[in-house]
This record gives structure tokens, sequence and C-alpha cells, in this order.
């Protein structure tokens, strides 16, 4: 599902829920494993990890988790 009001966006898109499953079974150590793979600072880690708990909270409490974006 994506809503959008024209071509430049901004676009509102519900993550696919295999996508939040797969997000949400992430481990503390493979994100930590990513961080230092990809040279994340700390700030950039911690966003993943926030992400990552979101996912497991939609998940939890069978809500959907969406993506906004635009240009």
């Amino acid at each position: 599902m994506s809503r959008t009001a024209d071509a430049d966006g901004p676009w509102l898109t519900r993550v696919r829920p295999e996508v939040v499953l797969a997000l949400a079974g992430v481990s503390d150590e493979r994100l930590a494993e990513y961080a230092e793979d990809e040279l994340l600072d700390e700030h950039e880690a911690v966003r993943y990890v926030r992400l990552r708990d979101l996912a497991r909270s939609a998940g939890a409490s069978g809500r959907n988790l969406y993506c906004w974006s635009s240009l």
C-alpha cells in the first residue's frame, strides 16, 4: 500500500509483514557486527537498534510499520 500526493511525494508505504518480522528477529549481536562491518558511528548504530525495536513493538501489538519518504 502506498499513498502519495503527487510524483514528488511525500509517500507513505506499509512495510511488508515478513520484512517487519525479519527485522524484529535481528539480535543485538548481529546489529553490533553490522555496525562494525559498515563502520557506523554510535549514533547510526543506535538508529538501527531503535528501528529493530520499533519492528518488535509493532509485531507484538499487531500493528503495521510504515515508511514515510519524500524527495
